[in-house]
């Protein structure tokens, strides 16, 4: 009956232990407590009550806000702007005016078309002259330029009186012509034909790119708080020490 008695307070101890709801947090643990009844002169049994400390861990789960990323709208852009293209023709004109144009002088003595351009020569000195493009040896030691238009290298132009003429330049570069009448130390200048500028197009603008949201996985969360104890390992170490309990309660009986 003794060994029965102790038994089933044991048990006792294992169902009321695993009755514990996981979530109960206990802030301190339980003082364990054991009472042994007095020796008298009857052989009474020694009760024993086994400590029962349940600890719970309570879990912290922190969720995160989602995230958003902005997208900020596409910049705006600016259309491509035409380099100013230089003009399809240009005059030149002979004149006397000047201190230094007592004969005559190329006015203006620069001039700049487009390739494909014309260029027009008038005469209004009251003097005879001639357009040809310069060599080394005519043009105190000054070449024809760069450009390569085989109709202005190749001839010698007449400008007479109040006469007037086209010449049309195909390829780009520049041209030094000077006056084959007067010399090149008292008249000359240059033609620069530029290259045709290519059509340019403002670059088309991309669509708006939707915002994405980061999602969340709860079931990923970090938690907090330490790993909660199993009930099961619980009833466990509670059975453990009431068997050790009886069977030290039953070693002493014997011995009396």
């Amino acid at each position: 009956m003794r060994r029965l008695t102790a038994a089933a307070a044991l048990a006792l101890a294992v169902t009321a232990s695993v009755g514990v709801p996981a979530a109960a947090v206990a802030d301190e643990p339980a003082p364990s407590s054991t009472t042994t009844a007095a020796s008298g002169t009857t052989d009474a049994p020694a009760t024993t009550s086994v400590p029962t400390t349940v600890t719970s861990t309570t879990t912290n789960v922190t969720i995160a806000a989602p995230s958003t990323t902005t997208v900020a709208s596409p910049a705006t852009r600016t259309p491509a702007v035409r380099a100013l293209a230089a003009p399809a023709s240009a005059t030149v004109s002979v004149t006397s005016n000047g201190s230094d144009c007592a004969i005559g002088c190329f006015t203006p003595a620069q001039t700049t078309i487009a390739a494909g351009g014309t260029v027009t020569f008038t005469n209004a000195s009251g003097v005879d002259h001639t357009v040809k493009r310069c060599t080394p040896a005519q043009c105190e030691g000054n070449d024809g330029g760069t450009g390569v238009d085989a109709d202005f290298t190749s001839g010698t132009f007449d400008l007479t009186t109040d006469g007037t003429f086209d010449v049309t330049l195909a390829q780009p570069g520049t041209y030094v012509y000077y006056c084959s009448l007067h010399g090149y130390a008292l008249m000359h200048g240059t033609i620069t034909v530029t290259a045709a500028a290519p059509a340019t197009t403002a670059p088309p603008i991309p669509p708006p790119v939707a915002p994405t949201v980061a999602v969340v996985d709860p079931n990923a969360l970090a938690s907090t708080g330490g790993a909660p104890l199993s009930l099961v390992g619980i009833a466990g170490a509670l059975l453990v020490v009431g068997l050790a309990v009886i069977g030290l309660t039953a070693r002493r009986s014997e011995r009396r």
